[in-house]
């Protein structure tokens, strides 16, 4: 939640106003939150990767597509940046994949990177599924509790990126 008199942020509201796009909701809040990450999009300078993720996925679900389309050929230096995503699903530490900003072949940002490296990337992927079925992520785990919830969300996520891309049944 942003301090009094702050900006809305760019990951909570790209990401609730996306879900709600892809989803079909209409809502006065949406049309204010959809404005408000036009806005912003335009406003855009270096960003990190969790912002960029976030405007990816309300890109990838808002309603004007033209506009999102050429918004994302716009984007593509942040976003390809390699500050931003490895290419190398198998680098240490925190790093974001193109998986983490084009997860699904439907994906505006899937056309900044060659087929190769999606390709590996969802190799990659299929390959973390721990021998307890799930999958867990890259970055430290503050507690035990925090550990377990997050590799239930990475499970899911895992599971739909690669079923989307064919990956699994």
């Amino acid at each position: 939640m942003p301090e009094e008199g702050g900006r809305a942020s760019l990951i909570t509201t790209g990401l609730l106003a996306g879900t709600l796009h892809g989803r079909g909701a209409r809502h006065p809040w949406l049309d204010r939150a959809t404005e408000l990450m036009w806005a912003r999009i335009a406003a855009l300078g270096p960003a990190g990767p969790y912002d960029l993720r976030a405007v990816a996925h309300f890109l990838d679900h808002v309603p004007d597509t033209d506009r999102a389309a050429t918004t994302i050929g716009q984007l593509a230096p942040l976003i390809t940046s390699p500050d931003v995503v490895t290419l190398d699903p198998a680098a240490p530490g925190e790093i974001h994949t193109p998986l983490d900003f084009a997860p699904r072949p439907g994906s505006l940002a899937r056309g900044l990177f060659e087929p190769a490296v999606i390709e590996a990337c969802l190799d990659h992927l299929a390959r973390g599924q721990r021998d307890d079925g799930g999958w867990t992520f890259n970055w430290l785990a503050w507690s035990p509790v925090a550990a377990a919830e997050w590799r239930g969300a990475m499970t899911v996520n895992a599971a739909a990126r690669l079923c989307a891309n064919g990956r699994l049944a």
